[in-house]
């Protein structure tokens, strides 16, 4: 059986992306990292990597390293990327001529992966302790741990946000798009607050 694929899930910014790709690198892998809400709109779109990754070692690696190193794909954002991209994801996951390991990150863990335990492993990423996180960056600062605990309350644990508002004194507020419980509804909702249009409608 191939090699189960690794889902990594938990709330936006606190380092899913970072985690894989550093897990990745040390495991002396080469990334290949494709932003998955933004690229996995089709099964062509799914099709065009899966054949693009083919060999266990690029063209690119063999150039770039004396020993060249072995392609990891990383998937980041997979929740984000189109139903019909993330079936044909899955098929390549159970594919056992798959030779190269793939990696996913997701805010909220798609349906289809949440019920194939037997191929894709989920690992939660829960938010850091505001005493952690102050410790890392104490030096930066000279607010005191309370202001920083309720900094980071505002900021819902999201470490580029805190490190935005300790730097520039603001940071955005995280979007979210409301949920009608109607998958293709939902889609386009969310597509509209992303990107400002439905990519899967107006550029069909």
């Amino acid at each position: 059986a191939p090699e189960k694929a690794i889902l990594i899930t938990g709330t936006p910014g606190i380092g899913k992306t970072t985690i894989v790709i550093a897990a990745a690198k040390t495991c002396e892998y080469e990334p290949l990292e494709i932003n998955a809400s933004r690229s996995m709109r089709s099964h062509d779109d799914v099709q065009k990597l899966r054949d693009s990754c083919m060999a266990a070692v690029s063209f690119t690696s063999i150039v770039k390293y004396e020993t060249p190193r072995k392609t990891c794909v990383i998937l980041d954002e997979v929740d984000g990327s189109d139903p019909h991209a993330q079936r044909k994801i899955l098929e390549w996951i159970k594919d056992e001529k798959r030779k190269v390991p793939i990696l996913m990150t997701a805010n909220e863990i798609p349906v289809i992966f949440k019920k194939s335990s037997e191929n894709v492993q989920i690992h939660r990423c829960l938010p850091l302790n505001p005493k952690i996180i102050y410790e890392n960056l104490k030096k930066y600062t000279e607010m005191p741990f309370s202001d920083f605990q309720l900094l980071v309350k505002e900021c819902q644990h999201d470490v580029r946000r805190i490190m935005n508002r300790l730097q520039y004194g603001k940071s955005d507020t995280f979007k979210t798009a409301p949920l009608s419980g109607d998958r293709i509804k939902d889609l386009f909702s969310h597509q509209k607050m992303f990107y400002g249009k439905s990519p899967t409608y107006w550029d069909l």
